[in-house]
């Protein structure tokens, strides 16, 4: 069962497939990444609702949908294992859902089964996908019994 990543956004810089190509190839079950691309030409409120409803044209069946939030909940890597085992035990292939610019639809947030913050700060979109793929990484590492920080 392979998880998703699905981006709004354009094709990214090199260094941000780069970067995210060096983690994405570790990960077991994989994580396939989808870039959604919706139209430019509309107020902020209704690209994210185009925005919505393009995602829940992607997402695949029975998804468990984490949205990327700047208002989710913080993890530290140990904590992040945690919860991604604890959504990996519903069965369901998870999503992870970076809105665009404008962040998600609100409705799309509180439809989301978890939402998850990488950081306090604001990022840049391409910047989040290396750092999920880093963090999923990590999270596939302690779930696995790997030293971490050679603790």
């Amino acid at each position: 069962m392979d998880n998703q990543l699905l981006c709004v956004g354009h094709k990214p810089p090199s260094w941000v497939l780069e970067g995210e190509a060096q983690y994405l190839k570790r990960l077991r079950p994989a994580l396939r990444v989808q870039v959604l691309a919706p139209s430019k030409s509309a107020s902020a409120e209704q690209r994210k609702q185009q925005e919505s409803e393009l995602i829940r044209t992607k997402l695949v069946k029975n998804a468990w949908v984490v949205a990327l939030d700047e208002g989710g909940q913080e993890y530290n890597s140990r904590a992040l294992a945690e919860a991604v085992s604890k959504w990996q035990r519903h069965g369901r292939p998870l999503a992870f859902v970076i809105g665009g610019a404008d962040g998600l639809d609100p409705q799309f947030l509180s439809s989301a089964d978890a939402r998850l913050s990488l950081s306090k700060q604001t990022l840049p979109h391409a910047l989040v996908r290396v750092f999920l793929a880093e963090a999923l990484y990590r999270v596939q590492s302690l779930q696995a019994g790997h030293p971490y920080h050679r603790d």
